[in-house]
């Protein structure tokens, strides 16, 4: 797994920081697939704003307040 991380961070630095949402759920799934590491404090975190992130914007209220 750490061969994941790695891959991951390196993808991160060769992004502009507008485009740091395509990688966003590459992060979500390794941390969240990882129970240990998923119980940091900052990784929870992550997790459980990313998590919120991702329903709000499936529900479709981002189109309503976009306006």
């Amino acid at each position: 797994m750490g061969n994941d991380l790695e891959r991951l961070y390196l993808k991160l630095r060769q992004l502009e920081p507008e485009d740091l949402y395509k990688i966003e759920a590459d992060f979500f799934l390794y941390f969240y697939n990882d129970k240990r590491k998923a119980a940091l404090p900052p990784v929870k975190t992550f997790l459980i704003v990313s998590g919120w992130y991702g329903t709000w914007f499936r529900s479709g209220s981002w189109a309503f307040y976009a306006q």
